[in-house]
């Protein structure tokens, strides 16, 4: 048989994605509501490449509540905009290859959108076939680095424990990171400062800033269970600076000590 894609065909002449009755619970397959296509045997390799532009894999990260953007850069536009039960439904026409690769059904796939919030509310498939193939692709966010250095230069002013507005900002990066991991994670935040200073000055400093670190990383949204805090003063240095006398030069140098550091680790639920 010739590379190219295999349409069943009703009578002979209809594309018809789907010849089972299924109920929708099945995998969210319903062979009503679609638009049946009628076609020449000769014009399906020109209806082939004008609509069947996608393979049913990409059809896997379609999820309840993400948006019509969302959709179009995931399909791109559909074959028909129509309605479902009174709801406006895009359908789709996607390849799935079979077992030799080097011919594919077209399976017919349809986004409804909920009229209440104009975001996708379900999917459905024609062919059971197809939605067997499609099965949901879970996404996990990467883990969290262990690590997160950041420097007190950006999360705070000059001998400050106040948030600067670009330390709001990378906290609020590195909050969201953690909470999209969508798994249990214990946070230590520890604050450092450099030798600069009398040393228990230093300790109470570096205690102050770890704290509001971790209250801002709670009101974000992590489980103020999973986020401790600590300070460290001038311990731990990473930068040395022996031989710097010029006091400008000196604290230039021994910036990287002056971090706070949060470390990220799966939750022990033992």
């Amino acid at each position: 048989m010739k590379t190219g894609f295999f349409f069943r065909c009703l009578t002979g002449l209809m594309l018809a994605a789907g010849l089972h009755s299924v109920s929708a619970a099945q995998g969210m397959v319903a062979n009503v509501g679609f638009t049946d296509r009628v076609a020449e045997p000769q014009q399906l390799p020109k209806i082939t490449l004008e609509h069947v532009r996608n393979d049913v894999e990409r059809a896997s990260h379609i999820q309840q509540g993400q948006s019509r953007d969302d959709v179009l850069k995931l399909l791109g536009q559909p074959v028909e905009r129509t309605r479902y039960e009174n709801r406006e439904a895009w359908e789709y026409q996607l390849s799935l290859p079979l077992q030799n690769q080097k011919t594919a059904i077209v399976c017919q796939f349809m986004v409804v959108y909920s009229n209440a919030t104009t975001n996708v509310e379900g999917s459905y498939w024609r062919r059971k076939q197809c939605a067997d193939a499609a099965k949901p692709i879970p996404v996990a966010a990467p883990a969290p680095a262990p690590v997160i250095n950041i420097s007190s230069d950006l999360l705070f002013g000059f001998d400050q424990s106040q948030l600067s507005a670009a330390g709001m900002r990378q906290l609020t990066q590195i909050a969201d990171s953690i909470i999209q991991y969508k798994r249990p994670v214990a946070i230590n935040v520890i604050g450092y400062t450099d030798r600069l200073g009398a040393a228990a000055y230093n300790q109470k400093l570096s205690e102050r800033r770890a704290e509001v670190v971790a209250k801002f990383l709670v009101d974000r949204g992590i489980p103020q269970q999973a986020v401790r805090h600590e300070g460290r003063g001038s311990s731990e240095p990473v930068a040395a600076c022996q031989g710097v006398s010029s006091r400008t030069a000196l604290k230039d140098c021994l910036a990287p000590n002056r971090r706070v550091a949060i470390q990220v680790q799966p939750a022990n639920n033992n």
